[in-house]
């Protein structure tokens, strides 16, 4: 059955467009965190502290890492 409205399928123009060739600055990563850890970085974490952020600072600091953006 043909759209009648001429609207959707494939076309030229249509669709997501190839995304940069820019490097991506962060990867995302899985793990698997003690309820103790979890339950610390819920009550830490607000506006401009993540989660993540407070992770990736510990780390760092911990293995003198240099922060880049966060």
């Amino acid at each position: 059955m043909k759209n009648a409205s001429g609207r959707g399928g494939k076309r030229k123009g249509a669709g997501r467009k190839v995304g940069s060739t820019k490097a991506n600055t962060k990867i995302q990563l899985t793990v698997r965190l003690a309820p103790e850890i979890i339950s610390f970085l819920r009550s830490e974490s607000r506006p401009g502290l993540s989660q993540s952020k407070i992770i990736a600072t510990a780390i760092a600091g911990y293995y003198n890492l240099p922060v880049g953006k966060q």
